[in-house]
């Protein structure tokens, strides 16, 4: 089951789907979960310093190597720095290593904009320490997570290197936001690569009613195939209107491979959305309004 892969600005290529250990295992164990993940077919493991699992998915990682036989460059390791860890970056980047028993990262990101608030560095300072980071081989590439245009465009205006990711909460409830829409805007222009999390938001958050505009757009789309669902249907819609990495989780092998076969190569003609089928569900999503979920807080520069 080929995935397709997304190059980033520094040259690093990254699969589109990302197994995540945060939302249903944040703070739990992770390490069965992800060997289970590995052995479907995932490649890529998403963590962060504020899931408190790194260690257990570090377990989950080295399980499925020996096993498998694979070697530690067939598989992707990203993770998030949160505000501990941006307090000494240095110190930080090398307990993240240990807990998830790797030598290097293939991302590593800042979890939130810090903006110099409640003692942290400014988002400046703290990229320049990613940069430092990257430059001593302990990660093939540096993001960030949940910032604005505003936020990135302050390491443009001081010269420093471009952003290989965003990851940020990506849904239809969100696409129409004119703070997402300066965002896309400015990531695309300068090539930053967005990745993205809770896409499948709307469905465990409760907030898809059948008398919904979403839920009648996406049903309306599913029916046209059998082989979509309604929750496949806003997964590719995520992953196309994003253009770039999907990141989701599962506890479930069967949920696991479902996950893998709809992003699989194989099958985009049959699971590919048009562009009046894209327009539909961001009609959609717009006519429900505004709903963000997670880090919240951060919508305001």
């Amino acid at each position: 089951m080929p995935i397709p892969t997304v190059r980033l600005p520094s040259g690093v290529e990254l699969p589109r789907l990302a197994f995540g250990t945060g939302t249903a295992l944040y703070q739990s164990a992770a390490a069965k979960q992800v060997t289970m993940a590995l052995n479907a077919g995932f490649r890529f493991v998403d963590g962060a310093e504020v899931y408190a699992n790194e260690e257990s998915a570090g377990e989950g990682i080295q399980a499925f190597l020996k096993s498998s036989g694979l070697k530690r460059e067939d598989i992707y390791v990203l993770t998030k720095v949160g505000k501990d860890g941006m307090k000494d970056l240095q110190s930080a980047v090398k307990e993240e290593m240990r807990k998830l028993q790797v030598d290097y990262l293939d991302s590593y990101l800042l979890h939130f904009p810090p903006r110099g608030k409640d003692g942290l560095p400014s988002n400046v300072d703290a990229w320049r320490q990613l940069e430092k980071i990257k430059a001593a081989g302990l990660t093939k590439s540096i993001g960030v997570s949940n910032w604005l245009a505003s936020d990135i465009q302050q390491l443009l205006d001081a010269g420093l290197s471009v952003p290989d990711i965003n990851q940020i909460e990506f849904h239809p409830y969100l696409y129409a936001n004119a703070e997402y829409t300066k965002l896309l805007a400015l990531q695309k222009k300068h090539g930053i690569v967005t990745m993205t999390y809770a896409a499948l938001a709307p469905f465990y958050k409760s907030t898809l009613p059948e008398d919904g505009p979403l839920h009648k757009a996406l049903t309306a789309i599913a029916a046209k195939n059998d082989q979509r669902t309604t929750a496949a249907v806003l997964l590719r819609w995520a992953l196309q209107r994003s253009e770039g990495i999907i990141t989701t989780t599962t506890s479930k092998e069967s949920r696991a491979n479902e996950l893998l076969d709809q992003l699989d190569s194989n099958n985009d003609a049959q699971l590919h959305l048009d562009e009046d089928e894209l327009k539909q569900i961001d009609q959609a999503g717009k006519e429900h309004g505004y709903e963000k979920y997670y880090m919240a807080p951060f919508m305001q520069p």
